[in-house]
């Protein structure tokens, strides 16, 4: 049974880039369990966290080939944690759709990043076919995938760039993209000097903000070191 509009469905899969056959999973996957103690994404969560622990590292092997199992396995991390599933949650837009019953719970990291495994456990559900399960996932992570090869982007950033003069020091500056802070994230900006280097990095909390905007600094500052697609960009 459909517990959205249409409409309200069409948006994330605009976003994401694919058409669901059954639309009840889209919107199973969209459903708190306070919102429906039966049919809600639980069950499609466990299932996506499981798809996204074969896909993912197809994806980061496929841009890193050759890197050592230390590395795969820290990249995965940063990759799959809760911070940046909560961020992709955001840019697919799912704070505005999901559906929370009665609950006064309020939108946090975890409830966002828990749907967006929901949403792609739905993916493979709807299509049973994992070559489309991968090509999903390697267009809503294709930023994130640049930013991983960093373990730490603000102290590199800061070094490479290091300047006794004022007019080339690093400076972060990071605000929230709303009044709704827990529902917007927050944009970071890296200034070198007075010239703007980066004015959109973005985070689900001011921490990978600050992370993610060091990332994209350090491939537009260094693109001969660290190459890179000249198309990275957030928006979905």
């Amino acid at each position: 049974m459909l517990k959205f509009a249409l409409e309200e469905l069409a948006k994330i899969e605009r976003k994401l880039g694919y058409t669901f056959n059954d639309k009840v999973l889209l919107s199973t996957a969209l459903t708190s369990s306070t919102a429906d103690a039966k049919d809600n994404y639980e069950k499609l969560e466990f299932f996506g966290d499981g798809y996204l622990r074969y896909a993912l590292p197809k994806l980061i092997d496929e841009r890193y080939p050759g890197s050592h199992q230390g590395e795969l396995t820290r990249m995965y991390s940063v990759l799959s944690c809760n911070a940046t599933l909560a961020h992709t949650g955001l840019r697919l837009g799912v704070p505005s759709v999901v559906k929370l019953g009665n609950s006064k719970i309020k939108f946090h990291l975890k409830l966002i990043a828990d749907v967006v495994e929901a949403i792609i456990g739905a993916v493979e559900q709807d299509s049973h076919k994992s070559d489309v399960l991968i090509q999903i996932c390697r267009r809503i992570f294709r930023t994130n995938i640049e930013l991983i090869r960093f373990d730490r982007p603000i102290e590199l950033l800061t070094q490479m760039s290091s300047s006794k003069s004022n007019r080339n020091r690093i400076s972060f500056h990071v605000y929230p993209r709303s009044s709704n802070i827990a529902c917007s994230g927050y944009i970071a900006v890296v200034n070198k000097g007075k010239e703007v280097v980066v004015d959109n990095g973005e985070g689900i909390n001011a921490e990978w903000a600050m992370y993610n905007a060091a990332a994209l600094a350090l491939l537009r500052l260094y693109p001969k070191t660290y190459p890179a697609p000249l198309t990275i960009q957030w928006r979905l």
